[in-house]
């Protein structure tokens, strides 16, 4: 009789589905705040800028790649002053924290007047973009620190 009692009366009823309601309702908004606190998919980053130098004068317009053993590498490209910042992705600068291999690429330009040599216009790509002329012996390993990094490459005298 009691059982009959407890979901035929409409007070009882209001004040244990009420209360189940609230729990339900907290537990939700709970769940739906710790999916925003997730892991982000970005791996940990660090803030890379630098010049690149090469007979003792700044190079411009050269390619600044650093290529980590293992995920996505970071371009940049000189100014007019020889200075770089690395990007990671469009919205994120830096690079991933660890050791990298750096490339350098300068354009594959022809000089005016179209006065190539046969080994110039044989480095040309057919699509006009940039190919990786400087020679391996430039490329360096480095490593970059959380934080800040600040790195300077000179391109001469390297046999």
């Amino acid at each position: 009789m009691v059982f009959r009692t407890l979901y035929l009366n409409p007070a009882c009823c209001r004040s244990a589905w009420g209360s189940m309601a609230k729990w339900g309702i907290s537990l939700s908004l709970i769940f739906a705040m710790l999916q925003g606190c997730g892991r982000s998919d970005t791996p940990p980053l660090a803030q890379v800028t630098g010049v690149v130098m090469r007979d003792g004068a700044p190079l411009s317009g050269a390619g600044v790649e650093f290529r980590p053993a293992f995920g996505r590498s970071s371009p940049g490209m000189t100014d007019e002053n020889g200075r770089f910042q690395l990007d990671y992705t469009i919205k994120q600068k830096g690079a991933l924290i660890g050791d990298h291999v750096v490339h350098f690429r300068l354009p594959a330009t022809i000089p005016p007047h179209g006065r190539a040599s046969s080994k110039q216009k044989d480095q040309v790509p057919p699509s006009g973009r940039s190919v990786e002329l400087v020679p391996l012996k430039y490329h360096e390993e480095v490593v970059v620190k959380a934080g800040k990094n600040e790195f300077t490459f000179d391109l001469t005298g390297k046999d």
